[in-house]
């Protein structure tokens, strides 16, 4: 792979768009992000009540440059270059300008400029629906701390992350420039194995978020937070819980499991998220 490269992922597969030679990638420009406010307005009342603000998706915007032999050249890598970036399922797309970053794209448009009768450069403007953009990995089990991680929250003095935890009390790092929210379409899973009669609470004291189960469980089960949805055994058991969402506020996030709890093992996985 060249010094410079793009990559598309769809459906966990990558592709390295360096097939022709003469093909070089230029650089990146992301669009700066858009608010919908969602504010409300009540008739006779001063100003508005503010409401809960959700961004716009935005564009990335990929140049492109391309030396062929000749027109006839020209026009086959034209051809195939349409097709890279005209799919109809979203992907996902990682330059070398941002390695650690992933931006989810839905839609293209592709503009090139002749500089003369065999080279052309190329500006492709991308769609990224999300509305934010995610890092390439994710926390969890294994997760070790290299220079993959595009670190924009900076890192915490004198502490190490880490996801993995078997204490009632613990501290997860959100390396986000946002808070990690389920309702936002943000990804958090958190798997969790414990004995507990009565049931457990999980509290974020950072945020103030409490998750309850209100059910004896054992250790030998399999219980998960899969965004808003929580699972027992591959079930889902919405109904013996409070119906709270854990999220995740930029930084360090303390955490407690409270009720008659013991052989605790937890585990969160999620990508960083950014604006």
């Amino acid at each position: 792979m060249s010094e410079t490269w793009v990559k598309i992922i769809e459906d966990g597969i990558e592709y390295d768009i360096d097939e022709f030679a003469g093909l070089m990638f230029l650089d990146a420009k992301a669009s700066y992000p858009s608010e919908n406010e969602n504010n409300v307005s009540i008739n006779g009342i001063d100003g508005v009540l503010p409401g809960v603000i959700s961004f716009t998706p935005f564009n990335l915007v990929l140049r492109f440059g391309y030396d062929g032999i000749d027109a006839r050249e020209i026009d086959l890598f034209e051809h195939h270059f349409r097709s890279i970036f005209h799919r109809r399922k979203p992907y996902a797309i990682v330059t070398s300008q941002m390695p650690g970053i992933k931006y989810s794209i839905s839609g293209a448009s592709i503009q090139p400029t002749v500089k003369d009768f065999c080279s052309l450069e190329l500006e492709v403007t991308l769609k990224v629906y999300k509305g934010y953009s995610e890092s390439v990995n994710t926390t969890g089990k294994d997760f070790v701390f290299n220079s993959e991680w595009m670190l924009e929250n900076g890192l915490p003095l004198n502490h190490k992350p880490r996801y993995h935890f078997k204490t009632r009390s613990f501290q997860v790092w959100n390396g986000s420039t946002d808070t990690v929210d389920p309702r936002m379409r943000h990804k958090l899973r958190i798997l969790i194995q414990i004995n507990a009669v009565g049931g457990f609470q999980l509290v974020n004291t950072t945020t103030e978020d409490k998750f309850k189960y209100n059910k004896t469980i054992e250790y030998r089960s399999k219980f998960m937070l899969n965004d808003v949805y929580a699972y027992k055994d591959n079930q889902r058991v919405g109904i013996d819980t409070n119906r709270g969402i854990i999220t995740l506020a930029p930084g360090m996030n303390n955490f407690e499991i409270l009720g008659d709890v013991k052989d605790v093992d937890i585990i969160f996985e999620f990508p960083f998220i950014y604006r």
